[in-house]
């Protein structure tokens, strides 16, 4: 149903994809006492936490490869704290301080 449901281990939840995702997922997972989240999306879902402000750190790897074609990474306007290079690519960490 619209409203969601639950097999075994597995729970799906209705979002109202008129309104911000962000603070609906935010406020469900409150709801729920979860403290701890672990983004691993599209650069659409990943960009609508990132304009939201609600993300507390970012792990951003970067490699020599360049693609003509395809979807734009997320956009991240924030100073990388450390980083370092791993094989051909650099792991880069940020924080929304």
């Amino acid at each position: 149903g619209k409203e969601g449901g639950k097999e075994g281990r597995v729970e799906w939840i209705h979002l109202d994809y008129t309104r911000p995702l962000p603070a609906q997922v935010l406020e469900i997972l409150y709801q729920r006492g979860i403290q701890s989240l672990f983004v691993e999306g599209g650069a659409v879902l990943l960009q609508s936490f990132i304009d939201a402000g609600k993300w507390d750190e970012a792990r951003v790897f970067t490699g020599r490869q360049r693609f003509e074609e395809g979807v734009p990474a997320p956009r991240l306007y924030a100073v990388p704290e450390s980083g370092f290079g791993f094989e051909t690519s650099i792991l880069r960490l940020f924080r929304n301080r």
